[in-house]
């Protein structure tokens, strides 16, 4: 295989549930970015987004933010799509009481509002986070692209109906929720992997037959949705596998990405 630009999801489709790289993947995608382009596309931010890259010894560029953010390792510039701060503050100038915690990452550095140990899994504080803590409205923001908000669920309606007042330019989606809390993402409309895909192929001078995508979310469907072998996991919602031209015959826990990326190696003129 040559000359592809590879675009792999990250949570439910690279990465196991445990969230420990599989070596064999390692090593695969490592010979596979000598002649291809491997891109890591994902809801996380950079700085969360950056780690896992680093872990799987890559080199191509990073899609976060669910497309809100495009960034290289080569000096290349990148693309950054960003939330008016005057909104954000607003937002959290009116919520401010009944936000747990908020943070978001920009490159290396890490916005935190409220910072609580048993958020550590979230935030992926490392040595080379720059931390930035302090109240949203009182703080010098930079890029905000994709934020979260840890809230009561017993108040998170006053929350919605505050961000309502700006869904010309702000999505809001929960991304998980226990008994008592709910994470809440606000992201930037009308920017998805997609947009940023195509934003990749427009640097590079390349076309949407180039692309291989793999994904699994209702967040993947529009890049599920682009020209080139598009992949659904078999752990996908048949709604996400419907938007796909092919799915894995395995899933996140058991190498599908792996396994389906050496069928197609084997047998590319089939695809």
């Amino acid at each position: 295989m040559k000359n592809k630009i590879i675009v792999l999801d990250v949570d439910g489709t690279l990465l196991p549930s445990n969230n420990i790289p599989d070596t064999e993947t390692i090593e695969y995608l490592q010979e596979l970015e000598k002649n291809n382009i491997i891109v890591l596309a994902s809801s996380r931010g950079y700085h969360d987004l950056s780690i896992i890259h680093d872990k799987y010894g890559l080199k191509g560029p990073i899609i976060s933010n669910n497309g809100g953010a495009l960034d290289f390792f080569d000096g290349s510039p990148g693309v950054c799509m960003s939330i008016s701060i005057s909104k954000l503050k607003a937002i959290f100038t009116s919520t401010k009481d009944i936000i747990v915690s908020a943070f978001y990452s920009f490159k290396q550095k890490l916005f935190i509002y409220n910072k609580l140990d048993i958020l550590s899994f979230l935030y992926k504080i490392n040595e080379n986070s720059i931390l930035i803590e302090g109240s949203f409205d009182e703080i010098e923001l930079e890029s905000p692209n994709s934020i979260y908000f840890i809230l009561k669920n017993s108040e998170k309606e006053k929350f919605f109906n505050e961000v309502k007042k700006y869904d010309d330019e702000i999505n809001l989606f929960e991304y998980g929720h226990d008994r008592d809390y709910s994470i809440t993402i606000l992201t930037l409309k009308n920017t998805n992997k997609a947009y940023a895909i195509l934003e990749l192929l427009m640097k590079l001078k390349r076309n949407e037959q180039d692309l291989i995508v793999f994904g699994d979310g209702d967040v993947d469907i529009p890049m599920l949705c682009l020209n080139g072998i598009t992949v659904a996991m078999i752990n996908s919602l048949p709604e996400v596998k419907n938007k796909a031209k092919y799915v894995t015959d395995f899933d996140n826990n058991n190498k599908g990405v792996l396994k389906f990326l050496q069928k197609i190696d084997q047998n590319i003129d089939q695809f």
